[in-house]
């Protein structure tokens, strides 16, 4: 097994070119590990193995950090509020400040499927698996990060109407910051009939990675979903 590790500052210029030497007189088939949150390292191995030298020496296996989780010591959880500017976020399980936000007509509108809950009935799980993560102006919440298992760690996000322009992008970030260091791939699951949320998931560093096909039934119409990952 090899691992190759190179300071920053150093990688653009020395990486290549120091795998190169050390690899040169080894001998035999060589292996490495490489998790699926790390896309750049995945880049470098490949550009690697594609020298002819290698080509038929460096096995390079993709790991699941999902499933790969226990290799990693697990970071304190976040529990603390973070703040930029006005915005502040923080973890909450007050179900009614996450069913206000869900409730809201504009975002219940973006949520609703043909097997959802009327707008009256649509409530917040709170059992295992859900985190919510609320983003707060004047100390009234206008924003909300949902993350939930299935097969995967999953996210949702949702804004006021009248507080997307000024926080959407701000909150997002602020969010995400929490899963980014737990060093888990996040994905997102985005239907076709709204090509603005994708947007704004790609300006969020989301990329496509998969299309499933006709999964999504809104008023009786079947829609692609995109699935997507943070990078």
């Amino acid at each position: 097994m090899i691992h190759i590790m190179v300071k920053p500052e150093d990688r653009g210029k020395y990486a290549y070119l120091f795998a190169k030497k050390e690899l040169k007189d080894r001998s035999g088939i060589l292996y490495t590990e490489i998790l699926d949150l790390y896309p750049n390292v995945l880049k470098f191995a490949k550009r690697l193995k594609s020298a002819e030298a290698w080509r038929q020496r460096i096995e390079v296996r993709l790991m699941d950090s999902l499933n790969s989780v226990a290799l990693r010591p697990a970071p304190p959880k976040h529990t603390q509020a973070r703040q930029s500017g006005n915005l502040t976020t923080r973890p909450t399980k007050n179900k009614d400040e996450i069913n206000s936000i869900i409730r809201d007509p504009d975002i219940y509108e973006c949520i609703r499927d043909d097997s959802t809950d009327s707008i009256e009935n649509i409530s917040a799980p709170l059992d295992a698996g859900w985190e919510y993560i609320g983003g707060y102006v004047d100390n009234k919440i206008i924003a909300l990060m949902i993350f939930h298992n299935e097969d995967r760690l999953y996210c949702h996000v949702h804004v006021l109407h009248e507080y997307r322009e000024k926080y959407a992008a701000l909150f997002g970030r602020m969010a995400m910051a929490e899963k980014k260091t737990e060093r888990r791939s996040v994905y997102a699951k985005i239907p076709s009939i709204f090509p603005n949320v994708i947007r704004f998931a790609e300006t969020q560093s989301f990329k496509i990675i998969d299309k499933l096909e006709k999964e999504f039934r809104k008023d009786g119409i079947d829609y692609d979903v995109y699935l997507m990952r943070f990078e």
